[in-house]
């Protein structure tokens, strides 16, 4: 997983890291860290956030 490609899908759909966490019933700092690339979120969680994305978990990698 590529942290900085979350960033990218993220900002270019107009979210925030707040709200991206908000939508997932996650928090702000856990997606902080998927991003910045200090932790690896499971195949589940990266399917949900892709849903919200409204893209492929391919595109994170």
């Amino acid at each position: 997983m590529k942290g900085h490609r979350l960033k990218e899908l993220r900002k270019a759909k107009g979210m925030s890291q707040s709200q991206l966490a908000e939508s997932l019933n996650s928090s702000r700092s856990y997606i902080s860290q998927i991003e910045g690339g200090h932790v690896n979120p499971s195949i589940n969680f990266l399917t949900r956030i892709a849903e919200k994305l409204d893209c492929s978990v391919q595109e994170f990698f």
